[in-house]
């Protein structure tokens, strides 16, 4: 992300691509906070997606992680589809719901 305030963005996804190649999946959620703040709305979306697919337990924090602030406003994320679910098996909360909470 330094690299990215900097306006290094070459260096800055040069980086993320090293350590998405070590990583893989298992830094999915980092990876939304990445994009996140990096002002690439879709991309933060769908790492959070693969997140949640995955049980990434960074989504612990996702109701008070500041670094995801820029995804609260988002249209994706409003709406029907963000209504509190809760899954009748697990009782967890859908993702969307998560994210909006915290407004």
């Amino acid at each position: 992300m330094v690299y990215h305030k900097l306006n290094r963005q070459s260096d800055a996804d040069a980086a993320l691509a090293a350590v998405t190649a070590a990583m893989g999946d298992d830094g999915a959620f980092q990876y939304a906070e990445i994009y996140a703040q990096w002002g690439n709305i879709p991309k933060a979306l769908e790492w959070l997606e693969t997140a949640y697919r995955m049980h990434d337990p960074g989504l612990l924090a996702l109701k008070v992680e500041p670094m995801l602030d820029p995804l609260r406003q988002e249209t994706a994320l409003q709406g029907n589809r963000t209504q509190a679910q809760v899954s009748p098996l697990s009782g967890k909360l859908t993702l969307e719901a998560r994210l909006n909470a915290r407004k």
